[in-house]
C-alpha cells in the first residue's frame, strides 16, 4: 500500500507538561499530507501510553472533547492519505506492537517496494492486522530483534532498515518507553525535519509543522541519517552510508506546503520559479490573454510567477470550497464528486475575458476539465492553460501514488495538443522536463514519473 502521509514526534523536557496541544497543532500544520485518518500516541514514560486514532481530519479526530483526558510529555502523531480502499480506522497510525514486556509505536511516510515479499515470509508465523507496509516494517524489526536477542535502540533499528528495507523510501518515527527514534531513508526521497525549542525536541515531515513553536535550532535530516532524543539530549546519527540520492521532485511541485522548506529549497519560491520558467517559454501568450487565473490553491505560486513575467493582472476568479481538500490522492469513487463540489467561479471577473489558467500539475485531468467547463459557462472568451510541471507519464514506486498508469491523462492523450482538445482549451503547455532538470541536479532527484 502506497501512501502520502505526514509524521510528527516530540518530547517536552518538563514531565508535568502536556504535549497533546503541540501535537495537534503540528499535525494540523501538515494536514495537507493526509486527510483520511490521523492519530496520536502520548506517553508518560515507561509503559504508560495512550493511543488514540480514527478516520477523519485532525480537527475532528483530535478535538478537545476527544483528547482532553490524554496526558503525557512524549508523543508521536500521523496524518494519512492513501489511494487504496480499506478500513480507514484499522489502517490509521500510529501502529503498535509488543516487544518483550513493552510496546513500540510507529508512524511512517513512504513506501516499501519489497513489503509484500517480507510480509508473506513473516505471515507464516506472525499475524498482521492492517493492510499497510508500515506494519511490515514494524513487525520485521521486532522479528529481527527477537531472533538475534537484541534490544531496541537507534543502531539496531537502523541496521535492520539498511539490510531489509534498502529499496524503500521513508521517513519513520518510533516511540519506545521515553525515547524517540526517527529515520530518513538513504535516498532522501521523503523529507524529515528536527527542531529544538526551549521546552522540547521535535521531529516532523515538514518544518511547517513547527510554525507555532519558538524554535532555537532547526535542522533538515539528510538522507541515511536519523535522530534519537529523550528528555535530556538529542543526537543526529548516520545509519546508512549509501551515497545514492533520489529526492522526490513532486515534493516541490505538489506535496509540500507552500511555507515549508524542503531539500534546502523554499517551496513558495520554487513554485514561483516554475511559473516564471513556463511563462518565458510561452511569451507569445502575453498578447493572447487578458488575465492570469490560478487554480486555487495549487496554482497560486506558479501563477504569481507567470503574472510577474507577463506583467498581466493576477485575478482570483476561482473560489475553493474550504471544506474540500486536494483530490490527487483520493479514492476514485469520491474523487469526481468532490471535484464537482470543490470550485465556484466569480463570473463578473472573467466574463468576455481571454484567460490564462495556471496550475501546478495535471494528473488525470478531471480537475482541469471541470474548471474549464465552469469558466466557459461563466462567460470566458478563451482559455489557455499552463502547467508548472512536466507531463506526468508513468506511475512511481515511491512518490506519485497512482495505482494504474491508465489513470493518467497523458496515457490516453499522448501530447499537449490532444489533451488540450480533450479539455476544451485553446492551448495547453507543460514545463519541459529538460528545463526542470536544469533547476535540480539530475543525480539527486527522481524524475521517473515524467519519462
Amino acid at each position: 500500500m502506497k501512501e502520502e502521509c505526514g509524521v510528527f514526534a516530540g518530547i517536552l523536557f518538563d514531565q508535568n507538561n502536556n504535549i497533546i496541544k503541540k501535537t495537534i497543532k503540528a499535525l494540523s500544520n501538515i494536514q495537507h499530507r493526509g486527510i483520511q485518518s490521523c492519530g496520536v500516541c502520548v506517553s508518560f514514560g515507561d509503559n504508560k501510553e495512550i493511543l488514540f486514532k480514527d478516520k477523519g481530519l485532525v480537527c475532528q479526530v483530535l478535538s478537545s472533547n476527544n483528547t482532553k483526558d490524554i496526558l503525557g510529555n512524549i508523543a508521536i502523531g500521523h496524518v494519512r492519505y492513501s489511494t487504496i480502499d480499506g478500513d480507514l480506522k484499522l489502517n490509521a497510525q500510529p501502529l503498535k506492537a509488543k516487544f518483550k514486556n513493552d510496546y513500540i509505536y510507529l508512524v511512517h511516510n513512504g513506501h516499501i517496494p519489497n513489503a509484500l515479499d517480507i510480509k508473506n515470509e513473516l505471515a507464516k508465523t506472525i499475524k498482521f492486522e492492517t493492510q499497510t507496509d508500515s506494519e511490515v516494517i514494524l513487525k520485521k524489526i521486532i522479528f529481527e530483534l527477537e531472533k538475534n536477542n537484541l534490544d531496541i535502540n537507534f543502531e539496531n533499528i537502523g541496521k535492520i532498515l539498511s539490510e531489509f528495507f534498502d529499496r524503500g523510501a521513508y521517513s519513520l518515527c518510533f516511540l519506545y518507553k521515553n525515547k524517540i527514534f526517527a529515520f530518513r531513508d538513504k535516498f532522501g526521497f521523503r523529507p524529515l525535519w528536527f527542531c529544538k525549542t526551549n521546552d522540547g525536541f521535535f521531529v516532523a515531515s515538514e518544518d511547517i509543522a513547527f510554525k507555532d513553536f519558538e524554535i532555537n535550532k532547526k535542522i533538515e535530516i539528510i538522507s541515511g541519517f536519523g535522530v534519537e532524543f529523550d528528555l535530556n539530549n538529542f543526537e543526529i546519527k548516520q545509519f546508512d552510508d549509501s551515497t545514492k540520492k533520489k529526492k522526490c521532485v513532486f515534493e516541490h511541485i505538489y506535496f509540500s506546503h507552500i511555507n515549508s522548506n524542503i531539500f534546502n529549497h523554499n517551496i513558495f519560491e520554487q513554485r514561483k520559479i516554475f511559473g516564471k520558467l513556463i511563462a518565458k517559454k510561452n511569451i507569445h501568450l502575453k498578447n493572447k490573454c487578458d488575465i492570469v487565473v490560478p487554480v486555487v490553491n495549487s496554482g497560486i505560486c506558479a501563477a504569481m510567477g507567470v503574472s510577474y513575467i507577463f506583467k498581466m493582472p493576477l485575478v482570483f476568479a476561482i473560489l475553493k470550497n474550504k471544506k474540500q481538500n486536494r483530490t490527487f490522492i483520493e479514492v476514485e469513487n469520491l474523487r469526481n464528486k468532490k471535484i464537482e463540489q470543490k470550485f465556484k467561479i466569480k463570473e463578473q471577473l472573467i466574463k468576455n475575458k481571454r484567460i490564462l489558467l495556471v496550475d501546478d500539475s495535471m494528473v488525470r485531468g478531471n480537475t482541469a476539465k471541470n474548471i474549464v467547463s465552469k469558466l466557459y459557462e461563466a462567460g470566458a472568451k478563451e482559455i489557455h492553460m499552463l502547467i508548472a510541471s512536466p507531463m506526468l507519464k508513468d506511475t512511481c514506486s515511491f512518490g506519485v501514488d497512482i495505482r494504474n498508469k491508465n489513470e493518467l491523462i497523458a496515457t490516453t492523450f499522448k501530447d499537449a495538443k490532444s489533451i488540450s482538445k480533450e479539455l476544451g482549451l485553446n492551448s495547453l503547455c507543460f514545463i519541459d522536463l529538460t528545463d526542470l532538470k536544469n533547476i535540480y541536479p539530475k543525480d539527486e532527484y527522481c524524475f521517473d514519473c515524467f519519462l
